[in-house]
């Protein structure tokens, strides 16, 4: 899957910024409303999120490759439906 997004890992060394892998910032929190506390969580779950979005690509396909459709049982599916779901709105493909 190509994806459009910057490149991971990323990480959030200064606790509000969030950097790609090649250094350059990808985003900030906002410290207006928030404490620091709250602005450092956001920004470690930014960060967190190209290795989220790839594990969570990696469980579906394996999902997928072991139990054919037709197969998963309810549980299965359901969970295969929010993960398709996550990654239709992490890559764009939902609108």
């Amino acid at each position: 899957m190509h994806t459009k997004h910057t490149p991971g890992p990323w990480a959030c060394p200064h606790g509000a910024r969030i950097y790609g892998a090649d250094s350059h910032l990808v985003a900030e929190t906002a410290f207006e409303h928030r404490g620091t506390t709250e602005t450092e969580a956001n920004a470690a779950l930014m960060a967190a999120a190209p290795e989220m979005l790839s594990a969570l690509i990696a469980i579906l396909d394996d999902v997928s490759s072991t139990h054919p459709k037709f197969t998963l049982d309810y549980r299965i599916q359901q969970c295969a439906g929010i993960a398709r779901a996550a990654i239709a709105r992490a890559t764009g493909a939902a609108q």
